[in-house]
């Protein structure tokens, strides 16, 4: 996802706002700037299922934040620095609101243990992209 708006902007572009409001997400202006510029900075490609109600990861990237930190297929994530996960735009507003660089705490659920993970919400970068190419390649090519 690629916002417009960048980490300085000011001002909500038209086409951020369409974005965010195509996910459903039920943000005051103040909120839908803060996700537009900020969400795109973090390396986050992991992906959750929220249909029951919580947040189950369904892919977990292994250079993004959520795979740095350990997450895996099937954890639950429960809170970030002790406060519940309500939805989607909940927890998406709780990184932003910490941004890059931060270490938050996340409550997991793996099975039947119950554990504290720390996540450094990493920001996007060109090596990222160079990772994801070159393990495209070892699965192409290798025996």
């Amino acid at each position: 996802m690629a916002f417009m708006g960048g980490s300085n902007s000011t001002k909500l572009s038209d086409e951020d706002r369409q974005t965010i409001q195509a996910w459903g997400w039920n943000l005051s202006e103040e909120e839908m700037l803060l996700v537009a510029n900020n969400l795109s900075e973090m390396r986050l490609s992991s992906t959750a299922d929220w249909s029951a109600g919580r947040c189950v990861m369904v892919k977990v990237n292994r250079f993004d934040s959520f795979g740095k930190a350990g997450i895996r297929v099937g954890d639950v994530i429960a809170a970030i620095n002790g406060e519940a996960l309500v939805d989607e735009p909940s927890f998406a507003l709780a990184l932003c609101r910490l941004g890059v660089g931060a270490k938050p705490v996340l409550k997991i659920s793996r099975g039947a243990e119950s554990l504290d993970v720390t996540m450094e919400l990493l920001k996007k970068n060109l090596n990222f992209a160079i990772d994801e190419i070159q393990v495209q390649f070892e699965r192409k090519i290798s025996p």
